[in-house]
């Protein structure tokens, strides 16, 4: 653990982060925050860090802290990304109405902005939302647009997180093979380190639960 008593920075905490210091990028994030120094990009890498100490409440605050820093700056696509985190991270917890006031705010930001990365992740969580209904075909054509968005924006996590979502609607609409197929596809890019480590461990959770 590093003695936060010391001079430190914010580059201090992403040295950390990148070498997977969890503990240690914290109190470097904790002691550079008490002076009120961390940039929008620096309160999201915070909130990973957070979230890998177990830290879920401190984690959401500084989301919340991130998307009010975004919002201020005009970077409405960034916004829009923590947005839906913040609606992931609540549905994840069960916390339904909190889960549904982000993903509107994400919708709105997003309503007449150029395509971005965070269409594709709006269209996956409506995938999400359309088979809580029951509606899987619904739930395939939002996972099929959240799967073009991420190959027209080059985003991994996005198509990566598109292929498991709609390999586990194909699953549900009994197209086992072809649904399976989708998901070890992601798995692949999983294993492979081409993703973030956030976005690897759901793929590795839903890979799990769509073989379940």
């Amino acid at each position: 653990m590093v003695d936060t008593g010391e001079p430190t920075s914010a580059r201090d905490a992403h040295d950390a982060m990148a070498r997977h210091a969890w503990a240690d990028a914290l109190a470097h994030f904790g002691a550079v925050d008490a002076a009120g120094t961390l940039s929008a990009a620096d309160l999201i890498a915070y909130a990973r860090a957070a979230t890998w100490c177990t830290r879920p409440e401190l984690a959401l605050e500084l989301l919340g802290r991130a998307s009010a820093a975004l919002t201020a700056q005009g970077d409405r696509g960034a916004a829009a990304d923590v947005a839906l985190s913040l609606a992931f991270e609540h549905r994840h917890r069960r916390e339904l109405a909190t889960s549904m006031g982000w993903l509107r705010k994400a919708e709105r930001v997003l309503a007449d902005l150029p395509e971005h990365r965070a269409h594709g992740h709006l269209a996956w969580a409506r995938s999400m939302e359309a088979q809580g209904k029951g509606d899987l075909d619904a739930a395939l054509e939002q996972a099929n647009r959240a799967l073009a968005i991420g190959e027209r924006t080059e985003d991994r996590d996005g198509q990566a997180l598109a292929l498991v979502r709609k390999g586990r609607v194909l699953v549900k609409q009994g197209q086992v093979a072809d649904g399976m197929a989708h998901v070890y596809e992601a798995m692949v890019a999983a294993v492979s380190g081409e993703l973030s480590l956030q976005v690897t461990g759901q793929i590795y959770c839903a890979t799990i639960d769509a073989c379940h």
